[in-house]
């Protein structure tokens, strides 16, 4: 799953065919693509959620809050709204959920196999912080910054209501 969101957005989010140039663009502009992949994060959040009631390892405040929020941001952007966003949020960032995802496997391993694989172990667990701290730690707290200056710059239009109601509510979840 966040591989296919991953390569989709990423490609996307570099390859922007409609070259968006204005804040209010880049707020408002639809994309058929970004509404598909709310689509297909929206599902699986609702798919994470419904898993908790079977899975007592996920019923956690901080796993279940996270997926609720996850859903919320998703719903909201489907509405037809940061589409020009979506493609990093929701894809280029799923590239350290991936590296994360196989770190996550290894500890799944009984500890001889992880001992006998040390070095790779290893390798995956750097590949994992040389994707987490560049996209999380960088580049989105800069798209952060980016998306809520294009909602400032659109603040007196009448029709920004809904950049500060969303911009509120990302930053609360956060």
């Amino acid at each position: 799953m966040q591989v296919y969101l991953a390569q989709q957005a990423t490609h996307s989010f570099f390859n922007q065919a409609n070259a968006e140039d204005t804040s209010k663009s880049r707020l408002y502009s639809f994309n058929p693509l970004a509404q598909h992949l709310n689509a297909v994060i929206g599902g699986y959040q609702s798919y994470l959620l419904v898993m908790c009631a079977f899975a007592s390892e996920w019923r956690t405040v901080d796993f279940v809050g996270h997926h609720v929020c996850t859903l919320g941001v998703s719903v909201m952007a489907s509405c037809g709204f940061v589409h020009y966003y979506v493609f990093f949020f929701a894809g280029v960032a799923e590239w350290s959920t991936v590296a994360l995802g196989v770190v996550d496997l290894y500890k799944t391993m009984p500890r001889e196999w992880v001992a006998e694989h040390a070095q790779s172990f290893l390798a995956v667990r750097v590949f994992f912080a040389l994707a987490f701290l560049p996209i999380r730690g960088v580049m989105w707290p800069c798209m952060t910054f980016f998306m809520a200056s294009d909602m400032y710059n659109t603040y007196p239009d009448v029709h920004s209501k809904p950049a500060w109601a969303y911009i509120g509510t990302v930053c609360v979840l956060l």
